[in-house]
Protein backbone atom coordinates (compact mmCIF):
# COMPACT_ATOMS: atom_id res chain seq x y z
CA UNK A 1 0.00 0.00 0.00
CA UNK A 2 2.66 2.08 -0.68
CA UNK A 3 3.46 5.65 -2.09
CA UNK A 4 4.16 6.06 -5.89
CA UNK A 5 3.42 3.44 -8.20
CA UNK A 6 0.36 1.58 -6.79
CA UNK A 7 0.01 -0.71 -9.55
CA UNK A 8 1.74 -3.23 -11.79
CA UNK A 9 3.61 -1.68 -14.49
CA UNK A 10 3.63 -4.14 -16.87
CA UNK A 11 4.35 -3.22 -20.53
CA UNK A 12 7.83 -4.95 -21.71
CA UNK A 13 10.47 -2.47 -23.45
CA UNK A 14 9.89 0.75 -21.71
CA UNK A 15 8.15 3.89 -22.45
CA UNK A 16 8.44 6.46 -24.43
CA UNK A 17 10.09 9.95 -23.57
CA UNK A 18 9.31 13.37 -25.46
CA UNK A 19 9.64 15.47 -22.83
CA UNK A 20 13.13 17.11 -22.32
CA UNK A 21 15.40 14.74 -20.07
CA UNK A 22 17.67 15.56 -17.43
CA UNK A 23 21.22 16.21 -18.52
CA UNK A 24 22.57 12.97 -21.43
CA UNK A 25 24.91 10.36 -19.75
CA UNK A 26 27.98 8.78 -20.67
CA UNK A 27 25.79 5.58 -22.31
CA UNK A 28 22.11 4.92 -23.09
CA UNK A 29 21.33 2.50 -19.85
CA UNK A 30 23.75 4.31 -17.41
CA UNK A 31 20.95 5.36 -15.72
CA UNK A 32 19.53 1.98 -14.76
CA UNK A 33 19.80 -1.31 -12.50
CA UNK A 34 18.47 -4.52 -13.40
CA UNK A 35 17.73 -6.89 -10.52
CA UNK A 36 17.34 -10.45 -11.46
CA UNK A 37 16.29 -13.93 -9.51
CA UNK A 38 19.54 -16.39 -9.36
CA UNK A 39 16.63 -19.18 -8.38
CA UNK A 40 15.21 -18.81 -11.33
CA UNK A 41 18.15 -19.94 -13.45
CA UNK A 42 18.82 -19.11 -16.44
CA UNK A 43 15.87 -17.48 -17.63
CA UNK A 44 16.12 -14.50 -15.34
CA UNK A 45 20.16 -13.75 -15.94
CA UNK A 46 18.97 -14.40 -19.47
CA UNK A 47 16.03 -11.70 -19.85
CA UNK A 48 18.18 -9.52 -17.37
CA UNK A 49 21.35 -10.28 -20.00
CA UNK A 50 19.56 -9.80 -23.08
CA UNK A 51 17.99 -6.45 -21.67
CA UNK A 52 21.23 -4.94 -21.14
CA UNK A 53 22.59 -6.31 -24.34
CA UNK A 54 19.99 -4.38 -26.11
CA UNK A 55 19.82 -1.30 -24.08
CA UNK A 56 23.33 -0.75 -23.37
CA UNK A 57 23.19 -1.43 -19.47
CA UNK A 58 26.38 -1.58 -18.05
CA UNK A 59 27.77 -5.43 -16.49
CA UNK A 60 28.44 -4.32 -13.45
CA UNK A 61 24.83 -2.82 -12.91
CA UNK A 62 23.15 -6.24 -13.76
CA UNK A 63 22.28 -7.84 -10.03
CA UNK A 64 21.64 -10.86 -8.90
CA UNK A 65 20.14 -12.46 -5.63
CA UNK A 66 19.07 -15.76 -4.64
CA UNK A 67 15.11 -14.89 -4.34
CA UNK A 68 11.89 -17.00 -3.71
CA UNK A 69 10.51 -18.60 -7.13
CA UNK A 70 7.12 -18.16 -6.57
CA UNK A 71 4.86 -14.79 -7.28
CA UNK A 72 4.79 -13.82 -3.67
CA UNK A 73 7.03 -12.98 -1.32
CA UNK A 74 6.63 -12.78 2.29
CA UNK A 75 7.53 -9.36 4.53
CA UNK A 76 10.53 -10.59 6.24
CA UNK A 77 11.55 -12.52 2.95
CA UNK A 78 11.16 -9.42 1.21
CA UNK A 79 13.45 -7.64 3.55
CA UNK A 80 15.83 -10.24 4.04
CA UNK A 81 16.67 -11.28 0.75
CA UNK A 82 15.72 -8.64 -1.56
CA UNK A 83 15.45 -5.30 0.10
CA UNK A 84 18.64 -5.58 2.16
CA UNK A 85 20.61 -7.14 -0.55
CA UNK A 86 19.31 -4.71 -3.05
CA UNK A 87 20.53 -1.78 -0.94
CA UNK A 88 24.07 -3.27 0.23
CA UNK A 89 24.84 -4.13 -3.33
CA UNK A 90 23.84 -0.31 -4.99
CA UNK A 91 25.94 1.04 -1.84
CA UNK A 92 28.89 -1.48 -2.56
CA UNK A 93 28.80 -0.68 -6.45
CA UNK A 94 28.94 3.09 -5.98
CA UNK A 95 25.91 3.34 -7.94
CA UNK A 96 23.88 5.28 -4.72
CA UNK A 97 25.39 6.95 -1.50
CA UNK A 98 23.57 7.43 1.86
CA UNK A 99 24.71 9.64 4.70
CA UNK A 100 23.39 9.91 8.32
CA UNK A 101 21.56 13.49 8.18
CA UNK A 102 18.69 14.57 11.28
CA UNK A 103 15.44 15.35 9.11
CA UNK A 104 12.09 16.89 10.51
CA UNK A 105 9.19 14.73 10.07
CA UNK A 106 7.58 15.26 6.54
CA UNK A 107 4.36 13.71 5.02
CA UNK A 108 3.95 10.68 7.01
CA UNK A 109 7.57 9.88 6.95
CA UNK A 110 9.02 10.05 10.60
CA UNK A 111 12.33 12.66 11.63
CA UNK A 112 15.22 11.91 13.55
CA UNK A 113 18.76 10.81 12.33
CA UNK A 114 18.04 8.70 9.20
CA UNK A 115 19.48 7.23 6.28
CA UNK A 116 19.29 10.00 3.24
CA UNK A 117 19.79 8.65 -0.19
CA UNK A 118 22.22 11.99 -1.34
CA UNK A 119 23.59 10.84 -4.40
CA UNK A 120 22.75 8.11 -7.19
CA UNK A 121 24.26 7.12 -10.75
CA UNK A 122 20.69 5.25 -11.32
CA UNK A 123 17.26 6.84 -11.62
CA UNK A 124 15.48 3.20 -12.68
CA UNK A 125 15.21 0.11 -11.19
CA UNK A 126 14.35 -2.98 -13.85
CA UNK A 127 13.23 -6.09 -12.11
CA UNK A 128 13.77 -9.18 -14.71
CA UNK A 129 11.51 -12.35 -15.16
CA UNK A 130 11.48 -14.54 -12.23
CA UNK A 131 11.54 -11.85 -9.28
CA UNK A 132 9.31 -12.14 -6.92
CA UNK A 133 5.46 -9.71 -7.68
CA UNK A 134 3.59 -9.71 -4.25
CA UNK A 135 4.27 -9.00 -0.70
CA UNK A 136 1.89 -10.60 1.12
CA UNK A 137 0.46 -9.02 4.59
CA UNK A 138 2.34 -9.45 7.92
CA UNK A 139 -0.38 -9.45 10.99
CA UNK A 140 2.05 -9.47 13.70
CA UNK A 141 3.78 -5.88 11.73
CA UNK A 142 3.08 -2.96 14.29
CA UNK A 143 3.43 0.20 13.57
CA UNK A 144 3.27 3.08 16.12
CA UNK A 145 0.02 5.68 15.39
CA UNK A 146 -1.30 3.12 12.71
CA UNK A 147 -4.32 2.28 14.91
CA UNK A 148 -5.52 6.05 14.05
CA UNK A 149 -6.39 5.12 10.32
CA UNK A 150 -9.66 3.90 9.02
CA UNK A 151 -9.54 0.02 8.84
CA UNK A 152 -9.07 0.11 5.48
CA UNK A 153 -5.77 1.54 5.23
CA UNK A 154 -4.56 -0.61 7.87
CA UNK A 155 -2.87 -2.69 5.48
CA UNK A 156 0.98 -3.68 4.86
CA UNK A 157 0.59 -5.88 1.50
CA UNK A 158 2.61 -4.63 -1.63
CA UNK A 159 3.55 -4.90 -4.74
CA UNK A 160 7.28 -5.94 -4.91
CA UNK A 161 7.96 -2.77 -7.58
CA UNK A 162 6.40 -0.28 -5.49
CA UNK A 163 8.24 -0.71 -2.21
CA UNK A 164 11.12 -0.84 -4.40
CA UNK A 165 10.23 2.24 -5.68
CA UNK A 166 9.82 3.82 -2.31
CA UNK A 167 13.17 2.48 -1.39
CA UNK A 168 14.69 5.88 -0.49
CA UNK A 169 11.69 7.08 1.72
CA UNK A 170 12.14 3.23 3.72
CA UNK A 171 15.95 4.16 4.41
CA UNK A 172 14.66 7.40 6.13
CA UNK A 173 11.89 4.96 7.98
CA UNK A 174 8.77 5.51 6.57
CA UNK A 175 6.09 2.85 7.92
CA UNK A 176 5.05 -0.23 6.07
CA UNK A 177 1.29 0.15 7.36
CA UNK A 178 -0.72 2.90 5.32
CA UNK A 179 -0.32 5.47 2.67
CA UNK A 180 2.60 8.02 1.75
CA UNK A 181 2.16 11.47 0.38
CA UNK A 182 2.68 11.52 -3.52
CA UNK A 183 4.86 14.79 -4.44
CA UNK A 184 4.74 14.19 -7.88
CA UNK A 185 1.13 14.54 -8.68
CA UNK A 186 0.76 16.36 -11.92
CA UNK A 187 4.53 17.41 -11.79
CA UNK A 188 6.32 17.28 -15.69
CA UNK A 189 9.48 17.85 -14.16
CA UNK A 190 11.03 14.94 -15.83
CA UNK A 191 14.55 15.45 -13.61
CA UNK A 192 12.69 15.85 -10.54
CA UNK A 193 11.58 12.18 -10.69
CA UNK A 194 15.25 11.13 -8.74
CA UNK A 195 16.11 8.51 -6.00
CA UNK A 196 17.73 11.84 -4.33
CA UNK A 197 13.89 13.31 -4.01
CA UNK A 198 12.89 9.69 -2.80
CA UNK A 199 11.65 7.90 -5.80
CA UNK A 200 13.32 4.91 -7.90
CA UNK A 201 11.49 4.73 -11.18
CA UNK A 202 10.62 0.71 -11.23
CA UNK A 203 9.73 -1.17 -13.73
CA UNK A 204 9.53 -4.94 -14.75
CA UNK A 205 10.14 -7.08 -17.37
CA UNK A 206 7.94 -10.20 -17.04
CA UNK A 207 5.07 -12.61 -18.50
CA UNK A 208 3.97 -16.25 -18.75
CA UNK A 209 7.64 -17.17 -19.78
CA UNK A 210 11.04 -15.77 -20.13
CA UNK A 211 10.44 -15.79 -24.48
CA UNK A 212 8.01 -13.12 -23.59
CA UNK A 213 9.90 -11.00 -21.31
CA UNK A 214 12.81 -10.69 -23.74
CA UNK A 215 10.33 -9.92 -26.43
CA UNK A 216 9.04 -6.81 -24.68
CA UNK A 217 12.40 -5.54 -24.98
CA UNK A 218 12.06 -6.45 -29.14
CA UNK A 219 9.17 -5.40 -29.84
CA UNK A 220 9.98 -2.02 -28.02
CA UNK A 221 12.82 -1.12 -30.32
CA UNK A 222 10.74 -1.97 -33.20
CA UNK A 223 8.22 0.60 -32.18
CA UNK A 224 11.48 3.20 -31.44
CA UNK A 225 12.54 2.45 -34.79
CA UNK A 226 9.24 2.06 -37.03
CA UNK A 227 7.15 4.47 -34.71
CA UNK A 228 3.85 3.27 -33.17
CA UNK A 229 1.33 3.32 -35.44
CA UNK A 230 -2.26 1.47 -35.42
CA UNK A 231 -5.53 1.67 -33.95
CA UNK A 232 -6.77 2.88 -30.44
CA UNK A 233 -9.72 1.09 -28.92
CA UNK A 234 -11.88 2.20 -25.66
CA UNK A 235 -14.56 0.44 -24.23
CA UNK A 236 -16.69 2.17 -21.45
CA UNK A 237 -19.75 1.15 -19.96
CA UNK A 238 -22.57 3.90 -21.08
CA UNK A 239 -22.45 5.08 -17.35
CA UNK A 240 -23.90 8.31 -16.35
CA UNK A 241 -25.45 8.44 -12.91
CA UNK A 242 -23.12 5.95 -10.42
CA UNK A 243 -20.55 6.68 -8.21
CA UNK A 244 -18.39 4.46 -11.18
CA UNK A 245 -18.78 6.98 -13.88
CA UNK A 246 -15.72 8.29 -13.07
CA UNK A 247 -14.16 5.07 -14.71
CA UNK A 248 -15.54 5.99 -18.06
CA UNK A 249 -14.82 9.56 -17.54
CA UNK A 250 -10.78 8.62 -17.28
CA UNK A 251 -11.39 6.20 -20.63
CA UNK A 252 -13.01 8.90 -22.73
CA UNK A 253 -10.05 11.33 -21.93
CA UNK A 254 -7.34 8.87 -23.23
CA UNK A 255 -9.77 8.15 -26.10
CA UNK A 256 -10.09 12.00 -26.94
CA UNK A 257 -6.35 12.26 -26.29
CA UNK A 258 -5.02 9.51 -28.98
CA UNK A 259 -7.61 11.03 -31.30
CA UNK A 260 -6.57 14.47 -30.83
CA UNK A 261 -3.00 12.74 -31.84
CA UNK A 262 -3.69 11.33 -34.82
CA UNK A 263 -4.60 7.39 -34.02
CA UNK A 264 -8.01 6.07 -35.46
CA UNK A 265 -10.05 5.40 -32.47
CA UNK A 266 -13.13 2.92 -31.92
CA UNK A 267 -14.96 3.66 -28.37
CA UNK A 268 -17.43 1.36 -27.33
CA UNK A 269 -20.03 2.47 -24.91
CA UNK A 270 -22.22 -0.10 -24.56
CA UNK A 271 -22.53 -1.93 -21.22
CA UNK A 272 -20.85 -5.41 -22.10
CA UNK A 273 -17.28 -4.93 -23.16
CA UNK A 274 -16.18 -5.76 -26.74
CA UNK A 275 -17.96 -8.81 -27.74
CA UNK A 276 -15.81 -11.54 -29.42
CA UNK A 277 -16.96 -11.25 -33.14
CA UNK A 278 -15.78 -7.28 -32.78
CA UNK A 279 -13.21 -7.37 -35.35
CA UNK A 280 -10.18 -5.51 -33.62
CA UNK A 281 -7.26 -5.16 -35.94
CA UNK A 282 -3.67 -3.55 -35.64
CA UNK A 283 -4.44 -2.28 -32.17
CA UNK A 284 -1.69 0.20 -31.16
CA UNK A 285 -3.79 1.05 -27.84
CA UNK A 286 -6.36 -0.20 -25.83
CA UNK A 287 -8.15 0.48 -22.84
CA UNK A 288 -11.51 -0.69 -21.05
CA UNK A 289 -13.42 -2.60 -18.13
CA UNK A 290 -14.59 -4.07 -16.26
CA UNK A 291 -13.88 -8.26 -16.48
CA UNK A 292 -12.39 -10.29 -13.85
CA UNK A 293 -10.83 -12.22 -16.66
CA UNK A 294 -9.61 -11.39 -20.64
CA UNK A 295 -12.27 -11.70 -22.94
CA UNK A 296 -14.12 -11.08 -26.12
CA UNK A 297 -11.92 -10.48 -29.09
CA UNK A 298 -8.51 -10.01 -26.65
CA UNK A 299 -8.97 -13.31 -25.99
CA UNK A 300 -8.48 -15.04 -29.33
CA UNK A 301 -5.20 -17.16 -29.28
CA UNK A 302 -4.06 -14.69 -32.12
CA UNK A 303 -4.30 -10.72 -31.42
CA UNK A 304 -3.07 -8.29 -33.70
CA UNK A 305 -0.82 -5.86 -31.08
CA UNK A 306 1.45 -4.05 -32.59
CA UNK A 307 5.22 -3.66 -31.67
CA UNK A 308 4.90 -0.91 -28.75
CA UNK A 309 1.12 -1.54 -27.77
CA UNK A 310 -0.09 0.09 -25.12
CA UNK A 311 -3.05 -1.93 -23.47
CA UNK A 312 -4.84 -1.64 -19.61
CA UNK A 313 -8.06 -3.05 -18.38
CA UNK A 314 -9.46 -1.84 -14.98
CA UNK A 315 -10.13 -4.23 -12.63
CA UNK A 316 -9.26 -5.03 -8.94
CA UNK A 317 -6.91 -7.48 -9.10
CA UNK A 318 -5.53 -7.11 -13.09
CA UNK A 319 -2.47 -7.90 -12.34
CA UNK A 320 -2.88 -10.24 -9.59
CA UNK A 321 -0.68 -12.53 -11.84
CA UNK A 322 1.57 -12.35 -14.47
CA UNK A 323 3.07 -15.64 -15.01
CA UNK A 324 -0.34 -17.04 -15.94
CA UNK A 325 -1.49 -16.42 -19.87
CA UNK A 326 -5.27 -17.06 -19.45
CA UNK A 327 -6.04 -15.56 -15.92
CA UNK A 328 -6.72 -11.67 -15.12
CA UNK A 329 -5.34 -9.30 -17.65
CA UNK A 330 -1.32 -8.58 -17.52
CA UNK A 331 -0.48 -12.41 -18.25
CA UNK A 332 -2.95 -12.58 -21.01
CA UNK A 333 -2.13 -9.06 -22.86
CA UNK A 334 1.95 -10.05 -22.69
CA UNK A 335 1.07 -13.45 -24.18
CA UNK A 336 -0.35 -12.00 -27.06
CA UNK A 337 2.00 -9.16 -27.92
CA UNK A 338 1.49 -6.13 -25.90
CA UNK A 339 4.45 -3.97 -25.10
CA UNK A 340 3.41 -2.21 -22.11
CA UNK A 341 0.65 -3.02 -19.96
CA UNK A 342 -0.15 -1.96 -16.02
CA UNK A 343 -2.61 -3.40 -13.39
CA UNK A 344 -2.96 -3.51 -9.84
CA UNK A 345 -2.33 -6.87 -7.33
CA UNK A 346 -4.68 -5.83 -4.45
CA UNK A 347 -7.95 -3.87 -4.55
CA UNK A 348 -7.07 -0.45 -5.05
CA UNK A 349 -10.60 0.73 -4.85
CA UNK A 350 -11.89 3.11 -7.80
CA UNK A 351 -10.83 6.14 -6.65
CA UNK A 352 -7.25 4.83 -6.72
CA UNK A 353 -7.28 2.91 -9.87
CA UNK A 354 -5.10 3.79 -12.54
CA UNK A 355 -6.87 6.89 -13.96
CA UNK A 356 -5.65 5.74 -17.75
CA UNK A 357 -7.25 9.19 -19.00
CA UNK A 358 -4.09 11.30 -17.21
CA UNK A 359 -1.80 7.97 -18.28
CA UNK A 360 -2.31 7.91 -21.76
CA UNK A 361 -2.23 12.54 -21.78
CA UNK A 362 1.29 12.04 -20.28
CA UNK A 363 1.91 9.74 -22.20
CA UNK A 364 0.82 10.40 -25.66
CA UNK A 365 0.29 13.98 -25.59
CA UNK A 366 2.85 15.06 -22.94
CA UNK A 367 5.61 12.78 -24.17
CA UNK A 368 6.30 11.16 -20.72
CA UNK A 369 8.15 7.36 -20.90
CA UNK A 370 6.12 4.42 -19.69
CA UNK A 371 7.57 4.86 -15.86
CA UNK A 372 7.15 8.27 -16.04
CA UNK A 373 3.59 8.57 -16.63
CA UNK A 374 2.54 6.35 -14.82
CA UNK A 375 4.23 7.64 -11.31
CA UNK A 376 1.60 10.27 -12.26
CA UNK A 377 -1.62 8.84 -11.57
CA UNK A 378 -3.33 7.02 -9.18
CA UNK A 379 -2.87 3.37 -8.67
CA UNK A 380 -2.45 0.77 -6.52
CA UNK A 381 -1.18 -2.88 -6.91
CA UNK A 382 0.98 -3.79 -9.40
CA UNK A 383 2.07 -2.23 -12.64
CA UNK A 384 4.30 -3.64 -15.49
CA UNK A 385 5.77 -2.31 -17.75
CA UNK A 386 7.81 -3.83 -20.36
CA UNK A 387 9.43 -2.05 -24.14
CA UNK A 388 11.09 1.23 -24.44
CA UNK A 389 11.45 4.29 -22.51
CA UNK A 390 10.96 6.65 -26.20
CA UNK A 391 7.77 8.95 -26.57
CA UNK A 392 4.46 6.91 -27.88
CA UNK A 393 3.90 8.44 -30.73
CA UNK A 394 1.61 7.65 -33.87
CA UNK A 395 3.66 6.71 -36.92
CA UNK A 396 2.63 9.80 -39.07
CA UNK A 397 2.04 12.75 -36.77
CA UNK A 398 2.86 15.80 -35.42
CA UNK A 399 4.79 13.78 -32.41
CA UNK A 400 6.16 11.65 -34.61
CA UNK A 401 7.26 14.46 -36.99
CA UNK A 402 9.15 16.28 -33.93
CA UNK A 403 10.63 13.26 -33.05
CA UNK A 404 11.78 12.35 -36.67
CA UNK A 405 13.51 15.92 -36.52
CA UNK A 406 14.85 15.95 -33.00
CA UNK A 407 18.29 14.34 -31.59
CA UNK A 408 16.63 11.85 -28.91
CA UNK A 409 17.82 12.10 -25.40
CA UNK A 410 19.89 9.66 -23.16
CA UNK A 411 16.19 8.39 -21.14
CA UNK A 412 14.37 8.86 -24.61
CA UNK A 413 16.82 5.89 -25.59
CA UNK A 414 16.63 3.73 -22.34
CA UNK A 415 14.26 1.23 -22.25
CA UNK A 416 11.80 0.50 -18.77
CA UNK A 417 10.09 -2.37 -17.63
CA UNK A 418 7.69 -3.48 -15.81
CA UNK A 419 7.06 -1.53 -12.47
CA UNK A 420 4.82 -2.68 -9.84
CA UNK A 421 3.08 -0.73 -6.94
CA UNK A 422 0.33 -1.29 -4.21
CA UNK A 423 -0.83 1.16 -1.50
CA UNK A 424 -3.52 2.51 0.91
CA UNK A 425 -5.07 5.42 0.09
CA UNK A 426 -4.92 8.59 1.86
CA UNK A 427 -6.89 8.52 5.55
CA UNK A 428 -10.70 9.60 4.88
CA UNK A 429 -10.47 9.49 1.36
CA UNK A 430 -11.85 6.68 -0.49
CA UNK A 431 -14.65 4.84 1.36
CA UNK A 432 -14.44 1.23 1.85
CA UNK A 433 -15.69 -1.24 -0.34
CA UNK A 434 -15.86 1.70 -3.03
CA UNK A 435 -13.81 -0.71 -5.16
CA UNK A 436 -14.58 -1.87 -9.03
CA UNK A 437 -14.99 -5.40 -7.76
CA UNK A 438 -17.17 -4.02 -5.39
CA UNK A 439 -20.04 -2.91 -8.04
CA UNK A 440 -23.45 -4.48 -7.44
CA UNK A 441 -26.53 -4.29 -9.62
CA UNK A 442 -26.72 -1.98 -12.76
CA UNK A 443 -23.00 -1.02 -12.22
CA UNK A 444 -22.18 -4.61 -11.71
CA UNK A 445 -19.26 -6.63 -10.40
CA UNK A 446 -18.55 -8.31 -13.10
CA UNK A 447 -19.53 -7.39 -17.05
CA UNK A 448 -19.28 -10.93 -18.37
CA UNK A 449 -23.00 -11.91 -18.32
CA UNK A 450 -24.02 -9.32 -20.39
CA UNK A 451 -21.56 -10.47 -23.08
CA UNK A 452 -23.97 -12.87 -24.54
CA UNK A 453 -26.88 -10.44 -24.79
CA UNK A 454 -24.68 -7.55 -26.39
CA UNK A 455 -23.21 -10.48 -28.95
CA UNK A 456 -26.63 -11.00 -29.98
CA UNK A 457 -27.02 -7.67 -31.45
CA UNK A 458 -26.21 -7.11 -35.10
CA UNK A 459 -22.19 -5.89 -35.48
CA UNK A 460 -21.98 -2.12 -35.73
CA UNK A 461 -20.87 -0.84 -39.14
CA UNK A 462 -17.47 0.32 -39.52
CA UNK A 463 -16.00 3.62 -41.58
CA UNK A 464 -15.95 2.86 -45.26
CA UNK A 465 -12.43 2.36 -46.41
CA UNK A 466 -11.02 6.22 -47.03
CA UNK A 467 -13.16 7.48 -45.00
CA UNK A 468 -11.63 11.03 -43.39
CA UNK A 469 -13.48 10.31 -40.13
CA UNK A 470 -10.88 10.46 -37.36
CA UNK A 471 -13.01 8.02 -34.97
CA UNK A 472 -16.05 5.76 -34.56
CA UNK A 473 -17.77 5.62 -31.54
CA UNK A 474 -19.89 2.35 -30.99
CA UNK A 475 -23.14 2.85 -30.00
CA UNK A 476 -23.21 6.58 -30.75
CA UNK A 477 -22.94 8.83 -33.91
CA UNK A 478 -19.43 9.49 -34.60
CA UNK A 479 -20.30 13.82 -34.29
CA UNK A 480 -20.97 12.19 -30.45
CA UNK A 481 -19.74 15.68 -28.25
CA UNK A 482 -16.64 14.47 -26.66
CA UNK A 483 -14.87 15.17 -23.56
CA UNK A 484 -12.53 17.91 -23.15
CA UNK A 485 -8.84 16.41 -21.66
CA UNK A 486 -8.87 17.15 -17.77
CA UNK A 487 -5.89 17.41 -16.22
CA UNK A 488 -7.13 17.21 -12.27
CA UNK A 489 -5.55 15.96 -9.08
CA UNK A 490 -7.66 13.15 -7.73
CA UNK A 491 -8.65 12.73 -4.65
CA UNK A 492 -5.88 10.88 -3.18
CA UNK A 493 -2.10 12.06 -2.78
CA UNK A 494 -0.18 9.21 -4.12
CA UNK A 495 3.03 10.14 -5.72
CA UNK A 496 1.47 7.79 -8.75
CA UNK A 497 -1.59 10.15 -8.95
Amino acid sequence: MRLALGTVLLGLGGVWQATAAPAAVSSPGSEVAVVYNLNVAPDSRLVAEHYAARRGVPPEQLIGLPLPSTETITRAAFRKQLYRPLVQELEKRGLVQFEQQRVPPQDGVPGGKVRVLTASRVRYLVLAYGVPLRITPDKTLKEPGTEQLPAPLQRNEAAVDNELACLPLLERGALLTGPILNPFHGSTNVAALHPTNGLFLVSRLDGPSAAVAQRLVDRALQAETNGLWGRAFFDVRGLTNTAYVKGDEWIRTAYETARRQGFEVVLDERPATFPAWFPMPQIALYAGWYDKDVSGPLARDAVEFQPGAVAYHLHSFSAQTVREPGSRWVGPFLERGVTATLGTVAEPYLDLSPNVGIFFTFLISLGCNFAGGRVRVPTRGLVADHGDRRPVVPADGPAARRTARGTRTAEQRVAPVVASADRQPEPGQPQPGAGPHALSGDAGADRTQRVAEREARPPVSQPRAGSTKPSHNIGRPCDWPRPRIRLWRCSCSWPSC
